[in-house]
């Protein structure tokens, strides 16, 4: 007796062995995506840029656009990284600490809160030193940032629902968090949506190589994907089925490692229209850390109110005042203006013209407008 239950013991874990072995790539990500969605309380390190960008021929207008040309020089340096916390089982709060790298700079964003029956949310207050400096040099010195002591701005954070509703929309964020506490169950019901969605897929588009999972998502598919989202959004003006009406081609490569809790998703975006960008390629990257969140509100020590911060900023130049742009700077954009006007149409001119008068003199604007001519 002992023996046979002991083969059949055998034999039931072979069986389920076998049966896990037996999991297709396709049933492997979506068991993956559904355990994503169920996990409420986590900590994950992120980061996202712009990994490609293909302009268009040289020879076109738009290519020879100097403006166009700068754009993309910034975008291509533009990258956000860092790491958020949640947990949404208690007092549904997070933390966000990340670096926004644009313009040759890297601003460091640090946020903490909560959407639970009080709405808390702190900004820490780091990021006005990076703001002033922006500021000090922009202004060419009509705004006097040198007095400024920023050590008093140090491990201090902003009670951002405190600051004035008319300058950042205190209502709405309240609303916005009232919003979020009754979205669980929507959000259960959209992740049930999406695996039934992924479940219908071609199963041979799915693939696997070591430990990571592959599937690479079609204009068709996300086609799809949307008019589900939007059927089930409560609200309806989003237009979220239109979301593709400008693009001619867009794809979307999902490569999970399930051993490194890490996914990696590529989108590749082609415009309908030559609007001087002939592609884009967007890189984002996920990885869990941790299935807990150390999520610490700042002590009242370390809060600062809006008033009390507004004191210890600089005032900016008198009302009417021009702030100038430096004889060498402009002198550049003069002479690319000068090389390329032939290839900026008259949108683009009266779009330069206007941009330019708010920070040019009057001298200069004229320089400008006559090269444009």
């Amino acid at each position: 007796m002992k023996k046979k239950l002991g083969t059949l013991a055998t034999l039931s874990l072979a069986v389920v062995v076998l049966a896990s072995c037996g999991k297709s790539p396709q049933d492997e990500f979506v068991s993956y995506m559904e355990s994503q969605n169920k996990q409420t309380v986590g900590t994950w390190d992120f980061k996202m840029n712009i990994e490609d960008i293909e302009v268009s021929d040289p020879s076109t207008d738009k290519a020879a656009n100097p403006m166009m040309n700068m754009m993309v020089t910034q975008m291509k340096d533009a990258a956000i990284s860092g790491t958020m916390k949640a947990d949404f089982e208690k007092e549904m709060a997070f933390g966000l600490d990340m670096k926004v790298k644009a313009l040759g700079m890297e601003m460091p964003v640090n946020m903490v809160g909560s959407f639970g029956k009080e709405p808390k949310m702190y900004l820490a207050t780091d990021i006005y030193e990076y703001i002033m400096n922006i500021v000090g040099s922009m202004s060419q010195g009509a705004v006097d940032t040198s007095k400024m002591d920023m050590s008093k701005l140090k491990g201090k954070y902003i009670d951002v629902l405190d600051i004035d509703a008319d300058t950042v929309g205190k209502k709405e964020l309240q609303d916005a968090s009232k919003q979020l506490q009754q979205s669980e169950k929507d959000r259960q019901e959209m992740a049930k949506k999406y695996s039934e969605f992924l479940k219908g897929l071609d199963k041979k588009t799915f693939t696997k190589k070591d430990d990571v999972i592959s599937h690479t998502f079609t204009k068709e598919e996300m086609t799809k994907l949307v008019k589900i989202v939007s059927e089930n959004a409560k609200d309806k003006d989003a237009d979220l089925d239109k979301a593709f009406d400008d693009l001619k081609d867009i794809t979307v490569t999902a490569n999970i490692d399930v051993k490194k809790d890490t996914t990696k998703v590529s989108m590749k975006m082609t415009p309908k229209e030559d609007t001087g960008i002939k592609s884009m390629k967007l890189k984002f990257e996920t990885t869990m850390k941790d299935k807990k969140a150390d999520i610490k509100m700042p002590k009242k020590e370390d809060i600062i109110s809006s008033k009390e911060l507004e004191k210890m900023f600089p005032q900016g130049a008198p009302v009417g005042q021009k702030e100038e742009v430096s004889d060498a700077e402009f002198q550049e954009v003069l002479k690319a203006i000068k090389e390329h006007k032939d290839q900026i149409d008259d949108k683009t001119k009266e779009e330069l013209l206007t941009t330019y008068k708010a920070v040019l003199s009057e001298e200069q604007y004229k320089e400008i407008e006559s090269a444009l001519k």
